[in-house]
């Protein structure tokens, strides 16, 4: 008797423990390419998000399985108005039917209004506590609104956005232009006491 409760007791256990309770379809997600932060016209922090635009296969079956969308801007690029970098992510979570996923996010943008008032300090903190972003995103800052500069970007050298600011930012590596500032490094130095 004890045998074989102990064998449904591990069978039992083996079935619940190694489910995937939390696992997602990729149809469900929403990969964020570039976050983008600058100071709120009705609240307090603007929220500009960058993200690929994935459709489906086209009617006539000359493509098999996802495809990009071309020619829709208006969609890949989102903003919101929110008090904190979390209470927008759910704001945007509870409008679009996809939940956002940030975790192949390459490019963090911070306006240089935000910058020159100090307020960058305030806003990094929970990107760096945010799990789902990574460590090795670039950080940039853009003169002029983020907005138009993220709808106004468009892949040179194939169909994908993503691969060109990869390439961007090696280049530095080659040619000396411009530093590559990751966010580690950003908040490394930020907090520096030694650093500029």
């Amino acid at each position: 008797m004890r045998k074989v409760l102990f064998i449904s007791m591990i069978i039992i256990m083996t079935m619940v423990l190694t489910s995937c309770y939390d696992a997602h379809e990729p149809d469900e997600l929403l990969h964020v390419l570039v976050v983008g932060f600058d100071r709120g016209r009705s609240d307090r922090l603007r929220i500009i998000l960058k993200f690929l635009t994935v459709g489906e296969s086209s009617p006539n079956g000359e493509e098999s399985g996802i495809a990009l969308q071309e020619g829709n801007l208006e969609d890949d690029v989102l903003m919101i108005d929110a008090p904190s970098f979390f209470t927008g992510i759910n704001l945007f979570n509870s409008f679009r039917s996809r939940r956002l996923m940030f975790s192949h996010a390459q490019l963090i943008i911070f306006s240089q209004e935000l910058a020159e008032a100090g307020l960058v300090k305030d806003y990094i903190a929970p990107l760096i506590r945010f799990r789902e972003i990574r460590h090795s995103a670039n950080v940039i800052l853009v003169k002029g609104d983020i907005y138009e500069f993220l709808k106004e970007s468009k892949p040179l050298l194939g169909t994908l956005i993503s691969e060109d600011f990869r390439l961007f930012f090696n280049q530095s590596e080659n040619t000396g232009f411009f530093p590559r500032v990751t966010l580690e490094s950003f908040v490394t130095d930020l907090h520096s006491t030694y650093a500029q």
